[in-house]
């Protein structure tokens, strides 16, 4: 849920600062490496994105397979520009085999302008499912200067009967221009992570880059590269990439 939030807010980020009316189709695929024999993942997807100045939405149907397990996810999110300083975003997914994924996870967060620049992001999300109910508390300050963006979030996870886990993760990002990106991700703390019929608390160290680049008039490639470490259970690493039309 913690990597979600992290994407899905940072390829918000620049929609809500320069959107303009739009409508976008998104496809990909994924790979993920696992150590110590554990078994290879992988994921595909394919949605459509709408921007606007003051709104935008998003929905995206995902397959993924982790530990020799398969599910299938209906994932959307969205903003809403409440006034000049103030925009509401928000998430939500549903994914009806929850077997290495929440069976319905919603997240809402608030993103006040506090200062030119300085944005400031409360947020909360739960997930709920068979094998175990958590929520999670974030809040995200980013400042904007020039062509970069830099942020901090703080998450805190309170799974149900498994104690809590804060996570810290750090952006920093630079834009080319209105489409072009690129984001270096850190990620240190504990999260949770979702093992077949179990959730457990683990300490993670991950980096990553991620972003979308222009080949052509109304063409992206989107693209995402991470490594990480999960407890002594396992190394990651993972790379995706995927195509962006712009209709």
């Amino acid at each position: 849920m913690i990597k979600s939030l992290v994407l899905g807010l940072a390829a918000l980020a620049p929609l809500v600062c320069v959107a303009a009316e739009s409508y976008q189709l998104e496809t990909g695929a994924g790979y993920e490496q696992l150590s110590d024999s554990f078994a290879d993942g992988s994921f595909y997807y394919a949605g459509l994105r709408h921007a606007a100045t003051d709104y935008g939405w998003g929905a995206r149907w995902q397959r993924s397979k982790r530990f020799d397990l398969e599910d299938q996810e209906w994932l959307t999110d969205g903003y809403y520009k409440i006034s000049d300083n103030l925009t509401w975003l928000g998430q939500a997914g549903y994914s009806p085999q929850n077997r290495v994924r929440p069976e319905l996870s919603i997240g809402s967060q608030l993103a006040w302008q506090w200062s030119k620049g300085w944005v400031i992001t409360p947020g909360v999300s739960v997930s709920n499912d068979d094998q175990q109910d958590s929520r999670s508390y974030s809040l995200m300050n980013e400042h904007y200067s020039g062509s970069w963006r830099y942020a901090y979030t703080l998450y805190h996870s309170r799974p149900e009967d498994t104690g809590s886990a804060n996570t810290h993760v750090l952006q920093a990002s630079y834009y080319f221009n209105d489409t072009d990106s690129l984001t270096a991700l850190l990620v240190k703390g504990k999260e949770l992570e979702r093992l077949p019929n179990r959730v457990l608390v683990m300490d993670v160290t991950r980096i990553g880059l991620f972003g979308q680049f222009s080949f052509a008039t109304d063409w992206s490639l989107l693209y995402n590269l991470s490594w990480s470490e999960q407890d002594v259970l396992y190394e990651k690493t993972e790379v995706g990439l995927g195509v962006r039309y712009t209709l």
